[in-house]
Order: C-alpha cells, then structure tokens, then sequence
C-alpha cells in the first residue's frame, strides 16, 4: 500500500507568535506534495502532487470536499484561485505538461471536480500562475520565459464558489504578452500595486 503523505494545517496563537498549535493532518495524497493554495475567502485549501491529484479541504474542519485524479498532464506544478468583481472563482491548475488547465468546483458533494479547458502554455512545465483579480489576468512562468495572459470579459469560466453549477460556455484566455527567456531563467512570478505591475524571480542572476 502507498505511503499516505499528510498536509499539517497550523493555528497563530494570538498570545504568542512564536508557537503554532496542530489543528489537522489532512492525509489523502499518496505522492509528494508539490503546491498549496488557498481561495480568496480563506475558508478553502487547495492541494496538488506529483502524481497528478487534486484535492480541496475545508480549512476550519480539515474536511476533504472534492477531488480530482488527472495523470494525462503529469505532475500539478501549480495552482490558483481566481476570482472576479462577482466574487466567483475559478481553479486554474499549471501542469508538467505545460499545460493550464481550468477545473470546476462546488461544495456540492455530488460534483466532483472536473477539466473544463485546457490550453498549452508552454512548452515544458509550468514553474508558477499568478493572478491579477484587478485586470483580470493570468501569468505564468515555464521554459524559462513569462507569459501574460487576459482573460476575455465574456469568459464564463467563473461560478459561483458555493452553488450548484449549472452547464455555462466557456470563454478564452489570449496571450498578450511572452518574454522569452534569454541571459537568465525566470522561475516565478507574482502581481503587485493592484495588477500594474509584475515581480519576477531568476535562477542564475540572484535577481527580481
């Protein structure tokens, strides 16, 4: 039998910053775990590994709500949670194939966590997404090089978090932007000063 791998969630005691009480252990992956993220409102986490799995737990309960088994794509390098003025989300999942895949959520038991799209985003693994919730964009590192991506304003890839979800059209993310990688490798990237700029970490230059 594989050897469970466990996520240890822990409390900030209020009265002393230097200790940390153990809440959970959140035991489902049985391969290395490889990203976390949580949604916006805090109350979710979301868990990838290599071995392609998905799952997403109730943070207060350290209840295991959905899960999703994709081993077409490799490992789940990556993921985040996006949301929009309407405060849905979207789960995008960066793979080691270099694709990003769009998944589906509700706390809804019966709806198991599903691909809805994919697009190939690079050509080896995707290191790190990052969203910017101000413009409605996504970037992502992988090959060395950053891709910008926009979102498209009638793009139904947001649901309502907590509703039973509906069939709904999907919508398109463009590429508007690649710098390619040159003297240096880009390794992640993160959105600031509310989406008008990008921070950028290299491996060899010691830089961002």
């Amino acid at each position: 039998m594989p050897q469970v791998n466990s996520l240890t969630t822990a409390l900030l005691e209020t009265n002393a910053f230097q200790h940390f009480t153990l809440q959970h252990n959140l035991k489902a992956h049985t391969k290395g775990i490889l990203c976390l993220r949580f949604s916006p409102d805090g109350l979710l986490l979301g868990s990838g590994d290599h071995d392609g799995s998905v799952y997403i737990w109730n943070v207060h309960t350290g209840k295991l709500l959905q899960s999703l088994q994709y081993t077409v794509g490799g490992p789940v390098t990556d993921m985040v949670w996006a949301t929009n003025p309407q405060d849905q989300v979207a789960l995008f999942l960066g793979y080691a194939d270099g694709c990003i895949r769009v998944c589906s959520f509700s706390s809804h038991p019966t709806n198991p966590l599903e691909i809805l799209w994919e697009i190939q985003a690079h050509d080896t693994q995707i290191e790190m997404i990052a969203y910017d919730p101000f413009f409605r964009r996504l970037s992502t590192v992988g090959n060395g090089e950053i891709r910008l991506w926009s979102i498209s304003q009638t793009c139904k890839f947001f649901i309502n978090l907590y509703a039973f979800p509906s069939l709904f059209e999907l919508g398109e993310l463009e590429s508007i932007r690649v710098e390619k990688a040159q003297q240096f490798i880009a390794k992640s990237v993160h959105f600031f000063s509310e989406g008008r700029c990008l921070l950028v970490g290299y491996l060899e230059s010691h830089c961002l």
